[in-house]
């Protein structure tokens, strides 16, 4: 019983892994609708890193209509489920949209478990003192 267990979760992440990797291909070729589509599923499943990919999305209006709330919530998912440059990823667009406490916060979170890029850009906060004493 175990051992089919381990087998259907070791099926299951390549499959989500695989869905991350087809976007990127997708995306590479130049078609970031269907990209898009395919992070936004990858996502949905539970990989983090295809949350990143279509907040960057969203983000950046590729593929996607741009709408900074929703790359928000999946730079927060991605985040949340441990992936660091979800975390640096909403802590700039916090950031630039002038929500500079909160992006300090973000940062220091990522920075603090090792995101070295995080940390760079909370040194940077600190030094202009914008939403934080300097």
């Amino acid at each position: 019983m175990i051992k089919r267990l381990l087998l259907l979760l070791f099926a299951l992440n390549f499959a989500i892994a695989n869905l991350t990797n087809q976007a990127q291909t997708t995306c590479d070729a130049g078609d970031e609708q269907t990209a898009a589509k395919i992070w936004q599923k990858a996502c949905e499943t539970g990989e983090a890193r295809g949350c990143v990919r279509i907040g960057f999305l969203y983000q950046s209006d590729r593929g996607v209509k741009q709408d900074d709330e929703k790359a928000g919530k999946f730079y927060q998912k991605a985040c949340d489920a441990g992936e660091l440059r979800g975390c640096d990823s909403l802590a700039s667009l916090r950031q630039n949209s002038g929500e500079h406490a909160k992006a300090a916060a973000v940062f220091e979170q990522a920075c603090e478990k090792g995101f070295g890029l995080s940390c760079y850009n909370l040194a940077q906060i600190y030094e202009a003192g914008i939403g934080v004493a300097a």
